[in-house]
């Protein structure tokens, strides 16, 4: 059982960027786009490949719930299968 926790941000286009490296004072939501504005932010937990919760938790870009869902709407566009998925906003 391979499970790690994710931080992610989504830009104006809908290109999403993830990483399982984060690290207080090295690596955080802002530095993906150097602190450019985007459309959603948060972690994911990942089990086995299947996403199984989504969150809005960035103390940086502090996202709307409709961030979230919008990162949603994206992920099933791309096809993730999200029958699993927990959502906090």
């Amino acid at each position: 059982l391979i499970s790690l926790q994710a931080i992610y941000v989504m830009d104006a286009c809908g290109r999403i960027f993830m990483t399982y490296h984060h690290e207080v004072g090295l690596f955080h939501h802002s530095s993906f786009l150097s602190g450019g504005p985007i459309s959603a932010a948060g972690e994911m937990l990942v089990v086995d490949g299947r996403i199984l919760e989504i969150d809005s938790a960035s103390g940086h870009y502090r996202p709307p719930p409709q961030a979230t869902e919008q990162l949603v709407h994206r992920l099933r566009i791309l096809g993730a299968d999200l029958s699993m998925a927990t959502l906090n906003f």
